[in-house]
């Protein structure tokens, strides 16, 4: 299979996905925002707070981390707290990729399963890096370009679970996206939608957008490109 066109079916498909193994999926994302909060604490224990009434602000999706950049922080926390996304991040998104990966090959994932990707960790790190400067760059044109890149990355995730390394999954990537480059940008746009569905009911929904946006990927890369293995 690959070299199909973007389907709007991997919504559904994912969360379909994402119920058969709810149970798998809300522990991982609990660990992610325990750790996440623990982190927070510790950094406002070493930087000074402006304001006691920001807290903690929940870690944000892979190739987003520099958007707590403009919240309300000292310059030096701002960017100490970027760093520490990028290391939490890329160690749960190689996990987390690996888990949808398994699970749209196939396999019936366990609550062993969910760290079974730590040996992705450093590219999926350099990924991080290359994606979160693509939407950077992207921002610049007036938000399209950010769609756009995130788009034609779509698979990129899931590529770097299945053993690829950063440089060839983002050229794997493009190459296979390029042709329906529109529809890509379109159906990441959309998810921004979703999303905000997702935080309607006071946040809990994060806990199934996340996961879908692990298994899309792995999706996006079955549909696109075709499994490796």
């Amino acid at each position: 299979m690959g070299r199909g066109r973007v389907n709007y079916g991997w919504m559904s498909e994912a969360f379909n996905y994402f119920t058969d193994a709810m149970g798998v999926w809300v522990v991982f994302m609990l660990i992610a925002c325990v750790v996440g909060v623990i982190c927070r604490f510790l950094v406002n224990s070493v930087f000074t707070v402006p304001d006691a009434s920001m807290a903690y602000h929940a870690p944000l999706p892979d190739g987003f981390q520099w958007l707590s950049f403009f919240q309300d922080t000292s310059m030096a926390q701002k960017i100490f707290w970027n760093i520490i996304n990028l290391f939490t991040g890329a160690f749960f998104g190689s996990n987390a990729y690996h888990l949808a990966l398994l699970q749209v090959k196939g396999k019936k994932v366990t609550f062993g399963d969910m760290f079974t990707g730590v040996r992705t960790f450093g590219q999926n790190f350099v990924f991080n890096l290359i994606y979160t400067a693509g939407v950077f760059a992207g921002c610049l044109g007036f938000c399209v370009g950010t769609f756009v890149v995130a788009g034609i990355l779509l698979p990129g995730y899931a590529l770097i679970a299945d053993g690829e390394n950063a440089i060839d999954a983002c050229s794997r990537s493009v190459a296979a996206m390029k042709g329906d480059v529109a529809n890509a940008a379109l159906f990441s746009f959309s998810l921004v939608f979703v999303l905000l569905l997702c935080l309607l009911p006071c946040g809990i929904g994060l806990f199934a957008f996340g996961p879908m946006m692990y298994l899309i990927s792995a999706l996006a890369y079955r549909d696109m490109i075709g499994f490796t293995n």
